[in-house]
This record gives structure tokens, sequence and C-alpha cells, in this order.
């Protein structure tokens, strides 16, 4: 068998054993299994979120959702439906178009931010609405809880400003009085976002500071880990136990205890760069699936004219391996399942036959974390449904050394039979691509090939709805040209 290996879009195509494309699956340790469609969870939002969702547990366990849109904040209720909970006084909010909305938790708080109003806050096990956050903090594009602080950055006094509240009281804000204080970094350029927790990491433009906290009379000690990286766009911060990774000027990282190393560099951040739609590079939302050890970036791609997120983009960091789906969202976040009765569901199908999430799902049993998305009807839910159509395209490769091969058969080691395969054949390297037609597997388990040629490559496309778990490579038959 010849295995399926690492998608590496940017490494030449010639004699790697590598794969030229991995679409709709997810990459896994040794094969590449199911990219699921994305389903409807809840009912629809009125209009499109700003950022991500924030979930979190209040002092009884009881699970939050929130999300704000341009003008409101909402809370997803035990029937699926949104619940209102904008601020009562102060009017609509005003999310600029680039904006978006940030959640943290702070004990039994959610505090949220959006840069254009000020920082609201709401006692998750008694409010009902938002509101102002006391003590006069800043106006601020991002927010950390760090230790017993919460952290703001890139506020509305300076892009370069951090400012941090009085210890364990997230509404003492006065600089001087409670550890509170404010910091202008001094080079580095606009502060980009947060990640960690023992320490804090602060994402600039060109730098990246590790905060740590020392006590009085210092407080906190700011020190830069890089002289010249940095994130390029804020919404691709993702952070996981024991690390974050995002995307820098020059392509994705990731960062594990002050140690950065690049996760993309020959691999697929040149074509990452071809893809992006950089015209709407502030769509771009990430979250990190633990369980899985997958890290997913949403973000639209040049095939996206509107700006709506079509990709999402994976990255498997025990196995260092990529692959991408090409299915339209609205942003992903990481939440908390809230759990329905089959009452509860009433609020969101009048159908069970039809409805697309599966009553075993993670996001209906409720408890767990996963990652989510919204849909294009503004709807939250899991990525549970049927599996997308998926693709694996190998590389091109000699199957006997400096030969012309006839290929008469390819089994594709995929757990369906619901699976075809194509094959292209080339006599020199810059000789066009075309595919001979699909054929499906025969009843031995090999789709036959006609296929003669030196260099070859083949094309296994696994039928969309098919229920499988692994694709692991192919076996090809073969015989030098001329012979029997």
């Amino acid at each position: 068998m010849t295995p399926f290996g690492p998608w590496l879009p940017d490494q030449p195509i010639i004699l790697n054993g590598h794969l030229r494309d991995a679409q709709n699956v997810t990459p896994k340790q040794s094969s590449y299994g199911p990219f699921k469609a994305l389903t409807s969870g809840t009912e629809a939002l009125g209009s499109r979120p700003y950022g991500g969702a924030g979930s979190f547990r209040d002092a009884s366990g009881a699970t939050h959702v929130f999300v704000g849109t341009e003008q409101d904040l909402f809370e997803l209720q035990d029937d699926g439906s949104w619940g209102d909970v904008s601020r009562v006084s102060g009017g609509a909010y005003t999310t600029g178009l680039t904006s978006f909305w940030r959640f943290v938790q702070f004990g039994d708080l959610c505090i949220a931010t959006n840069w254009n109003d000020a920082p609201q806050v709401f006692t998750m096990s008694s409010d009902t609405n938002f509101a102002a956050l006391g003590g006069s903090p800043p106006q601020a594009r991002h927010i950390h809880t760090f230790r017993d602080f919460v952290v703001l950055g890139h506020t509305d006094n300076s892009a370069f400003e951090i400012a941090w509240s009085g210890i364990n009281d997230a509404e003492s804000w006065t600089a001087g009085t409670d550890q509170s204080d404010t910091q202008i970094l001094p080079d580095g350029g606009i502060v980009q976002g947060f990640a960690g927790s023992d320490v804090l990491y602060i994402f600039q433009q060109a730098r990246i500071r590790r905060m740590q906290y020392v006590g009085p009379p210092l407080i906190m000690q700011i020190d830069p880990i890089t002289d010249s990286l940095g994130c390029a766009e804020p919404g691709s911060i993702a952070q996981f136990a024991g690390g974050a990774a995002f995307l820098s000027n020059d392509g994705f990282y990731m960062l594990q205890q002050d140690t950065l190393t690049p996760i993309g560099a020959d691999m697929v951040d040149e074509w990452f760069r071809d893809d992006f739609n950089e015209s709407y590079k502030y769509r771009m939302t990430a979250a990190a699936d633990t369980k899985a050890k997958l890290i997913y970036w949403s973000y639209p791609s040049t095939q996206s004219v509107t700006g709506t997120p079509d990709t999402i983009l994976m990255y498997n960091w025990t196995a260092k391996r990529w692959a991408y789906a090409r299915q339209d969202n609205e942003g992903i976040s990481r939440v908390y399942a809230l759990g329905y009765t089959l009452d509860g569901l009433d609020a969101l199908t009048t159908n069970i036959d039809n409805f697309d999430v599966p009553l075993d799902d993670q996001s209906l049993t409720g408890g767990n974390l996963q990652v989510n998305g919204f849909g294009s009807t503004y709807q939250l839910g899991p990525f549970s449904g049927d599996a997308l159509e998926a693709t694996i395209v190998t590389g091109d490769f000699e199957v006997h050394t400096s030969k012309r091969t006839f290929v008469s058969g390819v089994e594709p080691f995929v757990d369906t039979t619901e699976v075809t395969v194509a094959t292209s054949a080339r006599e020199r390297m810059g000789d066009s691509i075309v595919y001979d037609s699909a054929e499906p597997i025969e009843v031995t388990g090999i789709a036959s090939a006609e296929s003669n040629g030196r260099f070859h490559r083949f094309r296994c496309v696994v039928a969309s709805g098919a229920t499988w778990d692994d694709a692991t490579g192919i076996d090809i038959e073969a015989q030098l040209e001329g012979e029997a």
C-alpha cells in the first residue's frame, strides 16, 4: 500500500509522497477522516454575528452561550432560541463593520467588548441584561482574563495600550488602586489579542510579549519574546491547553512555553496566501478542538465575492498534518453544549425526521465543549451532519523509476464502498493533467484503470453522505509497458 502522506501544496509535485489535495477531510495521525456538514442546533439570529460566541459556566454550573450582532447582544436559551440581553439604557450598540465582539468569564461575570461601546458585564446567575462595566474602563478591541485580573488591549486611549483591572475586581480601573494599571507598549505595533493563563501572551503586529504577575510595586513584568514576529490578524488566534496558534505576516505559527514553531512553512503558507481574500480578513475566526487535537481557521477565500467565510483550514498539532474544507459559515467558536429535551427540540424543528443534528450529538446531550459554527441563516450548530464529498489527490510519482507504466487498477483503502478513483498519466512533468473517467470500486475493492505513462497521479473521491472513518492510502496494479 502507498500511504496517503501529508497534504503539502507548497512542495514540489513529484516524488515526495505527499498529497496535492485534501479537501473536505480532517487530518489524523496516519489517515484522513470525513469532514461533516455544519448543522443547525439553534434558532436563527436576526443578523450576522460579529465575531465568535462566548460560552461559559456560571457559579452553579449552568451553561451560557453569548453572541453579539451589530446592534445587540443575545444569550442562547434552553429551547434553542436567542434571548435579547442587550443593555437597557444607552441605546443600540454600534459595532463597526470590521469590529467584533469578544467575551470572557471572570467568576460569575461575562464581560464583553466590541471597541465602539463601553465594556459590558452580565452576572450569569442572576442578570437579564448586560450593562456598562463599572469603574470606567477604557473601550477596547481585545479582552482576556489573566490570573485575578481582567486585561484590555488596543484601547480608545492608544492602539498600543493594555490596561488591567484591580486584583480580583473586574470593576476597579483606577490606575494605582488595587494593583490596577495601564501600559503603553513602546514598539511592536498595534495590540492584536491575547492568549495564556499562568502567563499572558500579548500579540502585536510585529512582536509578542509575555506578561507575568510579580506583585507590588511593579505588579506586572512585561518582556518581549520575539524581535519582529507578530500576529497578522486578531481573529486567527486560537488558544488551547498549553499554547496558541496564530497567523503571522509570514505564515502560521504555534506558541508553546515561549517557543515559536512555524507550522505552515513549506507546507500550506503559500497556498493559504493565494486562497485568502485579504479584503475581508476581519471575518476570520479560529477555534481549537482539544479532543481531536485540531485547530480550525474559518476565512473567506478568493472565491467568496461577498466576504462570507467559505473555507475552514485545519491543523492537527500532534500529527502535524493539514487539510481543509469548503463550507460556508459565519464564524466558528468553541462552545458548551446546552442539551435539549425532546420537547425543547420543538423550537428547532417541526419534523424530527428532517432534523439534521444527530440526536446523540454532544450539542444536544449537553455539557461538552466542541467547535460550532454559525450557518448562512445565522443558526449555531456543530459540524455533525452528513459527510461532505471528500477529495484526496496524490502527488505525481513513477510507479517504476524512469519507466513507462501501464496502470490497470487502483485499490483505495477507505472504509466505504462509496468511493471512486480517477487516474492521470503524463510523459513529461510539463504536460497537462487530464484525468480518465472516475471509476467505482468493484466487488474486489479495486477500481479499474487504463492509464499508460511515466508519471501517474490518482484522485480518490468519497461520495457526499457516505459513512466512513478513515482514508489511509492506495494500492496500485501496474506493469512495465510491454509486459504481459
